[in-house]
């Protein structure tokens, strides 16, 4: 079975409620549609937030210049492989930008790179 569309998944959802299906996601007018792709949305990222073998990655986490790590967009979640090491995501005050934090050792900056488990959407 291949993978199924966005658009074909909203389309069976408006099958399911007695609504014919559209072309584009981007249908004026229709409000079933937006409605149905705000839900699969919500139920996808609640489903993916478990973390599982297509959306979990282990990958190096390199500070940058400034010694900080930042966390892509499309992190769920990020934790260090090692267990004594505890890093969380946070947003940083000043420019906004996803960034890990090192709780461990109280601080946002990391001296060296960290490997980290990341679920992502």
């Amino acid at each position: 079975m291949s993978a199924m569309s966005k658009l074909e998944a909203v389309n069976e959802m408006l099958l399911a409620i007695g609504q014919a299906p559209v072309n584009t996601l981007a249908v004026a007018g229709i409000r079933d549609v937006s409605i149905a792709a705000t839900i699969l949305d919500a139920v996808s990222r609640e489903v993916q937030t478990d973390g599982h073998s297509f959306n979990t990655f282990v990958e190096t986490a390199t500070p940058d210049v400034n010694d900080k790590i930042a966390v892509a967009s499309d992190a769920i979640s990020v934790d260090a492989t090692d267990p004594s090491i505890e890093v969380i995501t946070w947003t940083d005050p000043v420019d906004q930008a996803r960034r890990l934090f090192d709780v461990g050792n109280q601080r946002p900056t990391f001296d060296d790179p960290v490997e980290v488990s990341v679920v992502k959407l």
